[in-house]
């Protein structure tokens, strides 16, 4: 990763509600796969009942034309 991609991280990281001793930890896991840096605060979270996950758009989204 360059800089610019770091930092684009780190910020995308912040917007989520981390801390810095949070974000520190998840790049050092990241790099080491050290099992002391491993985020356990940090699990991907359920999607709302009654929603479904993205996912490809179903092909009566389309026009007919385009079909």
């Amino acid at each position: 990763m360059n800089e610019r991609e770091v930092c684009r991280l780190i910020l995308g990281l912040r917007k989520l509600g981390l801390n810095d001793s949070q974000v520190l930890d998840f790049l050092l896991w990241v790099e080491s796969g050290d099992e002391k840096y491993d985020p356990q605060g940090l699990r991907p979270r359920t999607p709302a009942r009654g929603t479904c996950p993205p996912g490809p758009p179903s092909l009566l989204t389309f026009p007919k034309d385009m079909i």
